[in-house]
């Protein structure tokens, strides 16, 4: 465990191209577990905070600025060019540090995007014009019931549902507050490094049509596995297995 201005971080020490792993909106470094429980490599691994999650520090924030953050890891640790393993708004973060810095190896994508993302009628902008008007409870349940509805994880459903509930002020509203804004599209289109897109099929955040565009624009082959938003939750095992073919 350590911290680099603010931002707290986990280590796992092993040879090879080093892994940083970048959690979504709300969640932590807690989160990969159980893709790292499943993992049979023995990568170099950095696990870290977001701003204003976990046990990172908190303040206003954008994707320019939680990219800045990564840089700041990325060279606290001498990692050289690591491969970026980002899910949902941490392949956001991802993709930001990469149309901005260099050094960096490849990046895997699971439940992310390359422009704002739309799902029909439950757009970022809804959930932040809904949050502070609407019970927290309901707004919880209205967004968890429409970005993973099908999920058979009744256990990983309800942990969403109390994070909602239960997340500060300052990264519900700056975290969606970026997604708003967030376009990545025509800098993407100048970047060449290898890719990998995980997409759930059941998706009601990240809809098909937006994963699909992210793999045509980095060239990046489409994995589409049969989960919702909880996708970790879901199906650890299996994009444990993806992250590792993509390295081999």
């Amino acid at each position: 465990m350590g911290q680099v201005e603010g931002i707290s971080y986990r280590t796992e020490k092993g040879e090879g191209t080093p892994l940083v792993f970048i959690h979504g909106w709300l969640c932590s470094k807690e989160t990969w577990e159980p893709i790292d429980d499943e993992l049979e490599i023995d990568n170099p691994k950095v696990f870290y905070d977001l701003r204003c999650h976990g046990e990172s520090s908190c303040s206003k924030f954008d994707f320019d600025i939680l990219a800045e953050d990564l840089k700041t890891v990325i060279e606290e640790l001498g990692l050289e060019n690591p491969v970026l393993v980002g899910d949902s708004m941490g392949g956001m973060v991802a993709l930001t540090y990469a149309v901005q810095y260099d050094g960096f190896s490849g990046l895997f994508l699971t439940g992310t995007c390359a422009s704002t993302p739309e799902p029909e009628n439950y757009s970022p902008r809804f959930f932040l014009e809904k949050f502070g008007s609407m019970d927290r409870r309901a707004w919880a349940i209205e967004i968890i019931e429409n970005y993973a509805s099908d999920t058979d994880n009744v256990e990983a459903k309800d942990a969403a549902r109390k994070t909602l509930i239960e997340a500060g002020d300052t990264e519900v509203i700056y975290g969606l507050g970026s997604m708003i804004s967030y376009d990545l599209r025509d800098r993407l289109e100048e970047l060449d490094t290898s890719a990998a897109v995980v997409a759930g099929k059941k998706d009601g955040a990240i809809t098909m049509e937006k994963s699909k565009e992210l793999a045509e624009i980095l060239d990046a082959e489409l994995h589409k596995i049969d989960a919702t938003h909880l996708m970790f939750s879901e199906k650890p095992g299996k994009i444990a297995s993806l992250l590792e073919n993509f390295l081999s």
